[in-house]
């Protein structure tokens, strides 16, 4: 993955918290995975798929996860409120996005990233519409497609125009990271009367004139795991071990022949829950890298845990709580971490 795609992703999500304005509606688990689901529906072919309850990822997730780090809960709150302050935009009155990105092999360990997001909400498409022209202070190209206005921005300009805001100085730094080696741009358009899509230039003209659809090897992976705040599947990579630190090549082999992944984050019961599944090739590969993960954790808890160490302490914790399983050629890892180890993995990521 290169370092422009990740700025471009950055960069992306910064607009979205700029321009989409949404009410949020409290709804039960299956109503909220079945309007997300409209959702997705809706975006257009992906290679992975990634489905977001922004009102509990503020209203817990984030506050669960800080709780113990008060000071850096009240600067990322503080921020919010002054970007709502200024442009009349709450981030914390989105209701869901459902987000598609593309992966394309360029070179090892380089891929080009092309996502689009899918933002719904009460508020009329074009009132988002005209925060984005507002943001970007009126300089942006217009084009039809399909019957739909599409407007694109540059990245640049609009970082520029945050950057001018003194509200926003000691966010400076980081855009100017952003926009190193970048000149990627930005489109927004309504896609219907109550549902804005942002991304790359062509993956919004791809959603808008519904050339293609998410395909169903990826749609039904999404509801294998319960309705979380984070929700995703998609197709694994290639040269996916080239990524990781291995010394074995069995393993390396075992991690290559992995071909879907899912899972999940939620927040509930004191916890934070994580979950992965990674449908592999073959039977045998899948019972291989079960065996592997089962020696590694046997292994890495017995050596941490002997430890004095608090933080490989909290490490071995971890280790011993994996729950390892394998359906076929499936394998499952599911972790939930009590809010005190949260509190301290926080605290030593944050120092």
């Amino acid at each position: 993955m290169r370092y422009r795609d990740l700025s471009f992703l950055a960069a992306l999500l910064l607009l979205s918290a700029l321009v989409i304005p949404s009410v949020v509606a409290a709804s039960s688990p299956n109503a909220k995975r079945a309007k997300v689901n409209q959702m997705v529906a809706m975006l257009p072919a992906s290679d992975m798929v990634a489905t977001i309850d922004v009102k509990r990822f503020f209203g817990d997730a984030l506050p669960r996860l800080l709780s113990a780090n008060q000071p850096m809960l009240a600067e990322w709150l503080g921020k919010i409120d002054s970007m709502s302050d200024k442009s009349g935009i709450d981030l914390r009155q989105f209701e869901f996005l459902a987000v598609g990105l593309n992966a394309k092999f360029v070179s090892e360990k380089n891929y080009e990233l092309e996502p689009v997001i899918l933002a719904r909400g009460t508020v009329n498409s074009q009132d988002v519409i005209v925060a984005a022209r507002q943001a970007s202070a009126e300089r942006f190209r217009e084009e039809a497609v399909n019957g739909k206005t599409m407007f694109t921005f540059s990245m640049t300009d609009l970082a520029n125009k945050i950057k001018t805001d003194e509200t926003a100085a000691d966010a400076k730094p980081m855009i100017d990271k952003i926009l190193i080696g970048t000149s990627s741009e930005i489109s927004i358009s309504a896609v219907d009367s109550n549902t804005v899509a942002i991304g790359s230039p062509e993956r919004v003209r791809t959603l808008i004139g519904a050339r293609s659809k998410v395909g169903s090897d990826i749609t039904r992976l999404l509801d294998r795991k319960p309705f979380a705040v984070i929700n995703f599947a998609g197709k694994a990579p290639g040269g996916l071990k080239s990524y990781l630190p291995l010394e074995s090549d069995d393993l390396g082999k075992s991690i290559d022949a992995i071909r879907f992944a899912y899972g999940s984050m939620d927040v509930a019961n004191g916890e934070m829950a994580m979950s992965l599944s990674a449908r592999l090739e073959r039977l045998s590969q899948a019972e291989q890298l079960y065996d592997t993960l089962e020696l590694m954790k046997a292994f890495g808890g017995g050596a941490l845990g002997n430890s004095q160490r608090a933080d490989q302490q909290l490490y071995a914790r971890l280790i011993q709580s994996v729950k390892l399983s394998r359906n076929g050629n499936e394998i499952s890892l599911d972790l939930a971490i009590p809010q005190s180890d949260v509190d301290l993995l926080i605290a030593m990521l944050t120092k």
